[in-house]
């Protein structure tokens, strides 16, 4: 498991509780963070391919 996988695991996690166990949370507020997850998966092998 590399970094980025533990990551994702807990960003995935905590949005999936939060859906299960918040009543009160908006439509805008999970497709935010449904957004940001995506574009960190989307982005990890762009930025592991990159040379610093």
């Amino acid at each position: 498991m590399t970094y980025h996988d533990f990551i994702a695991s807990i960003m995935i996690g905590s949005i999936a509780g939060n859906l299960a166990f918040n009543t009160s949370i908006s439509t805008p507020h999970i497709l935010v963070a449904l957004f940001f997850f995506i574009i960190i998966c989307i982005d990890y092998p762009f930025i592991k391919t990159s040379k610093y």
